[in-house]
């Protein structure tokens, strides 16, 4: 399996920037990647909304909001996949 590391910047409405990295699997990154824009695309337009994971399963159903009207800007440009594969190989 593959390691691909996904990168995302938040800008927020003040002059703060926040890179966020980490590094997944290549199925991982390709599940994760079209959630990441749609949060950026949706909620970058001034609108807010609950995020629900697993909401068929009480015991592990969890929510998580972004505040597209307040302070919540996710860069979608900004949003990369770098393969880390063949780097790893020659480290």
């Amino acid at each position: 399996m593959k390691n691909t590391k996904i990168s995302m910047k938040d800008v927020v409405a003040k002059p703060d920037t926040v890179t966020v990295s980490f590094e997944c699997s290549e199925v991982a990154a390709e599940e994760l990647m079209p959630l990441l824009e749609y949060i950026g695309k949706n909620g970058n337009t001034g609108h807010s909304f609950g995020i629900v994971v697993d909401p068929d399963d009480s015991e592990n159903r969890e929510s998580f909001g972004f505040d597209g009207d307040g302070g919540s800007y996710l860069d979608t440009d900004s949003i990369k996949m770098e393969n880390n594969t063949k780097r790893r190989k020659n480290e």
